[in-house]
């Protein structure tokens, strides 16, 4: 004899064991049985649904919502059965009546709020929550949603202040412990964020998502060894976590262990070939941080090749949902490591810039058609600068600084995009200088939103290739104008970027081949750089290890930097000037860049009987203000052939440290040598290898050259420093192409 409660409790105990097959059979049974028990056909839905069988699951719900027509339960999984199938629309029509009818419905108004974020109208979703909790106010689902809701929003404060409603409602709610950690970890609140992540694991010691949280709390800090250690953690917790086979292998790729960032990076694509991040990195990480002889770089850049047309290919294939969810990817790594192979990436830049623009277009078609030119009619110039960097950074250092320092307010409005979380007395000198000063928006829409709203004539970028929102908006067109600075000294290769702001004095003849953009050669270094003020260190020789009677060369360029070819020069020095010392500073994120930059050196070294200890020397990374120290206890800035320094060189004119250099066919090997003809000392840019060796050794040999250069040096210095010419070109430039 059938028994509906003997029969239902077999089912359920069945699933619970995870016996779905069983289940469905059981309950496929009992139908045949009862073909009118509406009940058989919802439970059936659930057994299926679990199943993977979603389609199954529908014509079972179907059939309940026939036999019992707007039953509450039977609505509330067909809406979020439809919401699985992306069938958003439909699944709001269904779930509407249910919430409207019993507003406090916990469960049917969460079922509404996820159909109508799927629509994309996350303002309705939002009101919905908001009117569901006036009915169960401390629902911690309800509020933990409304939270993230307005954290995508980008109404950040708001979301905080609803997570910790929750918390204080439930204090020992994982989840909205979790939300809350991850909103304060990206607003750089670092140690409020990981005691959140420590209490979640006093409570569940096995919690995957705060181990992730710590991993990549680490990760940004620039400690790879430690965010590998907690992905492993979660890993070791949940196997089956893509998201932490995905970053794992970040953490190794920073490590300069890519091939075994290749292999987790194909493992989470396994286990969700959906992880449009994972596909992503797992291309980049064919671009080693460094590298032990050119033919590294020449498989490197091969595989690379191979491996980014694959990508624009799978993309350029996929179907539009695969893209929408894409496009949430872009940025979130980026071909950085591509730059320091010393060679042209005009051609795969555009590949890379084609795919990720038209991945944005995909999901933000608004927000990439041209945009006409303002009628100003004889108004200010409204520029915007976007950066995740705006503050004390190398990629800002060198181009928006002095622009923001040097624009006359009688002819420009600033406005301030600052994507990224930090925060120093030059972020906030660049708020006083901005009409509006415009940071922590969270979303895409909420940037792209405000930067129209501003109504600018054209936005400059700092950061394309270093900061992920930059990324993201720099595929969008948000002004009339948008254009690169130098702060990534590489073309974006996005068809979105109209301009490329450089230097008259650093760019090649046949500079123009090598962008995308439309080159511009503003007048001199570009900029008008203002001198750093570190505070002063008080520093000896002996305080380093350093004798004060060896010619010591400060090599202190990031060692990736430095190519393979170029280390026979410190050789060939060496042996004309038997007492030289190499200073080089060591990379602590990634010991192994270090060690093989090391093992270079040896062999290079051993090739010509001399060895490299005693005449190279590292030390630890360091601050800014000691390694200003550092570099006055120097001699001679030896400047990187395969990379010139730039904010380096800068700095090194105060000390009066002559720079030897040799500049290369790209402007990024090329900066050093425009700083010196800008200050107009050209007897250190040497024409040929064997003109920079000779250079070198001659200032490390000849005290009184060496004095003579320092002196005049020091005496030219100046003439690098607020240079109001070039941001007058850069106003007169964006005012003839915003008409």
């Amino acid at each position: 004899m059938f028994e509906p409660a003997a029969t239902d409790e077999a089912a359920r105990s069945a699933m619970a064991l995870g016996r779905l097959v069983e289940a469905v059979a059981i309950y496929r049974r009992a139908i045949a049985q009862e073909p009118d028990d509406f009940i058989l056909h919802n439970n059936l839905a659930a057994a299926l649904r679990r199943l993977g069988d979603l389609a199954g699951a529908l014509v079972a719900l179907d059939h309940a919502d026939t036999l019992s027509p707007r039953h509450p339960t039977v609505a509330l999984n067909r809406a979020a059965l439809l919401s699985d199938l992306k069938r958003f629309g439909e699944a709001r029509d269904v779930i509407q009546s249910v919430v409207e009818t019993d507003p406090g419905n916990a469960a049917a108004a969460l079922v509404l709020v996820g159909a109508l974020q799927g629509l994309g109208a996350l303002e309705s979703a939002a009101a919905v929550c908001r009117r569901a909790l006036i009915q169960v106010p401390d629902h911690a689902g309800l509020g933990l949603t409304l939270g993230n809701l307005l954290k995508r929003m980008g109404d950040r404060a708001a979301a905080a202040d609803r997570y910790g409603k929750v918390l204080r409602s439930c204090p020992g709610d994982i989840d909205a412990m979790l939300a809350a950690a991850a909103l304060l970890q990206e607003d750089g609140a670092a140690e409020d964020a990981a005691g959140l992540c420590h209490a979640a694991l006093a409570r569940a010691p096995d919690l995957a998502e705060a181990h992730l949280l710590l991993g990549n709390q680490a990760l940004s800090a620039g400690r790879p060894a430690e965010a590998a250690s907690r992905y492993r953690a979660a890993l070791a917790a949940d196997p089956a976590q893509g998201v932490a086979h995905a970053t794992l292998g970040n953490a190794l790729q920073e490590l300069a262990r890519h091939d075994e960032a290749r292999r987790c990076f194909g493992r989470a694509l396994t286990l969700d070939p959906m992880n449009a991040a994972a596909r992503f990195r797992r291309c980049f990480a064919e671009l080693p941080i460094i590298y032990r002889d050119r033919s590294e770089i020449d498989r490197a850049r091969e595989n690379y090749t191979r491996r980014l047309t694959e990508l624009a290919d799978h993309y350029g294939n996929a179907p539009a949902a695969e893209r929408f969810t894409a496009a949430g990817a872009v940025g979130g790594s980026q071909p950085f490591y591509l730059a320091y192979q010393g060679r042209d990436d005009l051609e795969l830049q555009v590949i890379y810039g084609d795919l990720i623009s038209g991945l944005m277009a995909e999901r933000h078609p608004d927000l990439t058609k041209p945009l006409a030119p303002r009628r100003r009619n004889g108004g200010l110039l409204r520029v915007g600068f976007v950066a995740g960097h705006i503050g004390r950074h190398s990629a800002v250092n060198v181009s928006l600084r002095g622009w923001a320092d040097g624009f006359d307010p009688a002819r420009v409005e600033l406005f301030c995009y600052h994507t990224g979380s930090g925060r120093d007395d030059e972020t906030d000198r660049f708020a006083g200088l901005s009409k509006a000063f415009r940071r922590g928006l969270g979303t895409v829409e909420a940037w792209a939103e405000a930067i129209r709203r501003d109504d600018l004539d054209a936005l400059i970028f700092g950061d394309v290739g270093m900061d992920p929102m930059a990324a993201r908006l720099a595929c969008l067109r948000l002004a009339p104008v948008q254009a690169m600075s130098t702060g990534h000294p590489v073309t974006t290769g996005l068809p979105t970027m109209d301009l490329y702001l450089s230097s008259a004095l650093m760019e090649p003849p046949d500079g123009q081949s090598h962008y995308r953009e439309t080159l511009v050669r503003l007048p001199n270094l570009s900029y008008a750089y203002r001198p750093l003020d570190p505070p002063v260190v008080p520093l000896s020789r002996a305080d380093i290890g350093l004798p004060d009677d060896a010619p010591v060369f400060w090599c202190c360029q990031s060692l990736f930097k430095y190519l393979p070819d170029d280390d026979d020069l410190f050789v060939q020095i060496a042996a004309r000037l038997p007492t030289a010392l190499f200073l080089f500073i060591d990379y602590m994120p990634a010991p192994r860049v270090a060690l093989i930059f090391r093992q270079r050196l040896t062999k290079a070294f051993a090739r010509a009987g001399l060895e490299a200890d005693r005449h190279c020397r590292f030390l630890p990374q360091m601050d800014h203000a000691r390694f200003n120290a550092v570099a006055g206890l120097t001699d001679v800035f030896l400047d990187n052939p395969s990379w010139s320094g730039h904010n380096t060189a800068l700095e090194a004119l105060p000390h009066g440290l002559p720079i030897v250099t040799l500049p290369g066919l790209l402007m990024r090997q090329r900066h050093s040598a425009g700083i010196l003809e800008m200050i107009g000392i050209r007897d250190t840019i040497a024409d040929s290898r064997d003109d920079y060796v000779e250079i070198a050794a001659r200032l490390g040999r000849d005290r009184r050259f060496r004095a003579d250069m320092r002196h005049a040096v020091r005496q030219a210095a100046p003439k690098a420093f607020h240079d109001t010419s070039a941001v007058e070109a850069l106003v007169s430039v964006l005012e003839s192409h915003s008409a």
